[in-house]
């Protein structure tokens, strides 16, 4: 099997404060090597998202209008996982990196017609 070259990673965090706090030295990183970072969150602090957009002007930012962290709704989660269809369809990310729970389950469904390298979830 062909592994294909990553050069588009989406990282799914289920609040922005979770990107601001621990993953901007990711970004930092994947930048510094080229690669095309899409950062899929609701955002839900805008002066948080402001200050890592304006350092890391490069990443693009996608809000999630459906992302309601504490639903135990499932129609509130069907909305979600039509939404990230959508999302990875316009992105064609070759990886997915998840930080919790919720969001690994949904991207799981969301991207099952998308193809991509891998998905990864970085869970404590």
């Amino acid at each position: 099997m062909l592994l294909k070259t990553v050069s588009t990673i989406a990282i799914f965090a289920n609040t922005t404060w979770n990107i601001y706090n621990f993953r901007l030295n990711l970004l930092r990183i994947l930048t510094e090597n080229d690669y095309r970072i899409v950062v899929i969150t609701p955002v839900e602090d805008y002066e948080q998202y402001k200050s890592y957009q304006n350092e890391f002007p490069s990443v693009q930012h996608i809000c999630l209008k459906h992302l309601v962290r504490k639903s135990t709704n499932v129609f509130q989660d069907l909305r979600l996982c039509h939404e990230l269809f959508q999302i990875f369809k316009q992105t064609q990310p070759d990886l997915i990196l998840n930080y919790t729970i919720k969001p690994y389950l949904l991207e799981a469904l969301g991207a099952q017609k998308h193809e991509c390298l891998s998905r990864l979830a970085f869970m404590p």
